[in-house]
């Protein structure tokens, strides 16, 4: 609390309270240094007084401004994807939204103090679940509402969810693994790259086709003596059939080739079967 002032009439009067006059930074240097902290220490060794002391302010202040931890991370994750700049890249054209949106977080993860924080959460979700929890809120929440809500399909969680994989897959992939070429690679290569598979999940077909069974016909033929049923089969089918019979003809040639009186026998039977056929 402020010292007091003495009136005319030597009474203490009570000292000013409340900011100091000109604009106020503080709320800015608490989140720079909350977001230099969950990008070097992740969300566990994050503290508020840890933040509070980095920015040289007193902890009840950091929980004024932001309330807990998960509400500072929040706004951490949210300084780093920005509501107005999300707003024009999903407000676009939706045949180009592939491009423009995996263009977007390559711009955003590029700048150092951005990657920084992303890679220090992811790591933190891989190791603690209410990391994980956080972060797949704020992703779902922020970023792939409003990627579903620019799409006029039955199924646009589904398509969004698809390009969150793709996306945080890219991020662990390049920034946290950094497996090569892709951790190289320059973001104009990577946006030609996945911006088509991404158009894809955006606006292409998701499921397989069906497959075309073999039609059938329920129409049945008698044979020539008028007692056996036959079934007329699709073209597929009868071939199918003629090369099973002749497949057994070739077979039964060579059974009677070793056979006593096989040349009367074999002309038989050969007769027999091609009348069948």
């Amino acid at each position: 609390m402020s010292r007091g002032r003495s009136n005319p009439n030597g009474k203490s009067v009570p000292g000013r309270t409340g900011r100091r006059p000109g604009q106020s930074t503080t709320r800015e240097e608490i989140l720079v240094a909350a977001r230099q902290s969950f990008a070097k220490k992740g969300y566990d060794g994050t503290s508020l007084r840890a933040v509070a002391a980095k920015a040289g302010v007193d902890p009840a202040l950091v929980r004024r401004f932001y309330g807990s931890k998960e509400d500072l991370l929040v706004a951490a994750l949210s300084s780093t994807f920005r509501r107005s700049e999300l707003a024009e890249v999903v407000g676009g054209d939706l045949d180009t939204l592939g491009e423009e949106s995996i263009g977007y977080m390559l711009s955003v993860w590029e700048k150092p103090a951005n990657r920084d924080v992303l890679v220090g959460m992811i790591r933190s979700a891989c190791t603690n679940a209410r990391a994980a929890r956080l972060l797949r809120d704020f992703f779902a929440g922020q970023i792939l509402a409003r990627i579903a809500g620019a799409l006029d399909d039955d199924e646009a969680q589904l398509r969004a969810s698809t390009v969150g994989s793709q996306i945080v897959g890219l991020a662990f992939y390049r920034y946290v693994l950094k497996v090569q070429p892709i951790a190289s690679a320059s973001p104009e290569t990577l946006r030609a790259i996945y911006g088509p598979t991404i158009q894809r999940y955006l606006t292409g077909p998701l499921h397989p086709p069906r497959r075309r069974r073999t039609a059938i016909s329920v129409r049945r033929e008698h044979g020539s003596d008028g007692s056996v049923p036959l079934l007329r089969r699709s073209t597929r089918g009868r071939a199918r059939d003629s090369h099973r019979r002749l497949s057994a003809n070739a077979r039964l040639t060579e059974r009677l080739d070793a056979e006593p009186g096989r040349e009367r026998f074999l002309g038989k039977r050969l007769s027999t079967h091609h009348t069948t056929l």
